[in-house]
């Protein structure tokens, strides 16, 4: 990773206007203030790749939301501060062009039963035993 880039990077990219595609993942000094600056002079990015960021917060999936509504992917994995909340509002807010969303060994969000696919999906259910355990049903 790039164990030395900071938040200030941020404002240095603005300039890039024909990025497509960020990478900063295992950048460990990086917070939500980097995220904020991204989404701020970045937003035409369809690929974001935020793993082992583990500063950053929801504030970043809301900034996110709000700023990159044609983001294609996002990586997030190892992101040991999100919520399920947070998460929940980045895929019901304005992110509908959203289509890859990797949550990696983030053990902490809790989503046993499908949880946040009802929170997406208004309740509909769908696919709710697919996170192989066993339910008791054979």
């Amino acid at each position: 990773g790039c164990h030395n880039l900071t938040d200030a990077a941020a404002l240095r990219m603005t300039n890039l206007t024909r990025l497509r595609s960020l990478c900063v993942s295992e950048c460990h000094r990086l917070t939500d203030k980097f995220v904020t600056g991204v989404t701020e002079s970045l937003n035409q990015l369809l690929h974001l790749q935020l793993r082992y960021l583990r500063r950053i917060t929801d504030a970043s999936l809301e900034y996110i939301s709000h700023r990159m509504s044609g983001l294609y992917s996002l990586d997030v994995s190892f992101c040991t501060k999100l919520t399920v909340g947070g998460l929940a509002r980045l895929l019901t807010e304005k992110c509908s062009s959203l289509s890859e969303l990797r949550l990696y060994s983030c053990r902490q969000l809790d989503v046993e039963g499908g949880s946040l696919m009802m929170m997406n999906n208004g309740g509909g259910g769908g696919g709710r035993n697919n996170n192989g355990g066993n339910n008791g049903h054979g």
